[in-house]
């Protein structure tokens, strides 16, 4: 109950900064989010909804990427591989920030990192043309070599 409610007030809280105008407001918010690794498989889902919408609602890459650090955690405490298939969607999302979020989740992962699926996701997006898709799936390979 301890750990809902902590990652309910972090989600509440990292919301809040993220509905400032002050880019720092934003960082903030994901360094809250990052402290949290729930284990409750609501909480994960729920945690890896809030961090699709922030994606969506303030795009740019220096907050995108920590948001998909966030993700990341969530693939460590997912017991379910829920997770993992949500990713599967991201990768065929319209925006090409939650399509980069995919393909970074599991940068801090190194041995445990699902390697089928990160080259799936890296190939999937290979023909992509834009530049922050390209530089996604550079530094998801080398994070893993």
């Amino acid at each position: 109950a301890k750990e809902c409610s902590d990652a309910v007030v972090a989600m509440d809280v990292a919301r809040g900064l993220w509905n400032e105008p002050y880019r720092e407001c934003q960082y903030v918010a994901c360094d809250i989010l990052l402290q949290q690794k729930p284990t409750d498989q609501k909480l994960i889902e729920t945690m890896t909804e809030t961090v699709k919408e922030l994606i969506n609602e303030k795009s740019w890459w220096d907050t995108v990427d920590p948001l998909a650090y966030v993700i990341g955690n969530m693939l460590e405490c997912d017991q379910t591989d829920k997770t993992h298939k949500t990713l599967d969607s991201w990768t065929q999302d319209e925006s090409m920030w939650i399509r980069r979020a995919a393909i970074i989740s599991q940068n801090s992962r190194k041995a445990k990192t699902d390697v089928d699926r990160l080259f799936r996701y890296c190939q999937h997006c290979a023909h992509e043309e834009e530049f922050f898709i390209a530089k996604a799936i550079g530094w998801a390979l080398r994070s893993y070599a």
